[in-house]
């Protein structure tokens, strides 16, 4: 076994971890946003700009005094839903197309270019 692989290996074990880790406690505690990355499966600084880029991609989140918050039952509710780990970003690609891709539109506009 490499060294990726045992990283990964270990952040998997982790994330598995935290993920038994917050099924014992009470619903109404609230974990940090590094925690509750750990138990998506995302990286802390990941979920942050997701705050405010894909707010729809993380659970539901809690601010008090400037600081935001997951609470447990929220945090369940999204990996009960499905939501666990990364979702895929839809949308338009960024750069130019592809050769390719400009001949399929010429193709299906009726004309070749």
């Amino acid at each position: 076994m490499n060294q990726t692989q045992d990283v990964r290996l270990h952040a998997e074990w982790a994330r598995l971890q935290a993920g038994q880790f917050i099924f014992n406690l009470n619903p109404l505690t609230i974990l940090t946003i590094d925690t509750a990355a750990l138990v998506i499966g995302k990286a802390g600084a990941t979920f942050r700009q997701d705050l405010f880029r894909r707010p729809d991609s993380l659970p539901k989140t809690v601010r008090r005094g400037g600081r935001v918050f997951v609470q447990v039952c929220d945090l369940i509710d999204f990996l009960k839903n499905g939501n666990g780990g990364t979702t895929p970003v839809t949308g338009k690609s960024r750069g130019r197309p592809t050769k390719a891709e400009q001949l399929a539109r010429a193709a299906a506009a009726g004309g070749a270019k």
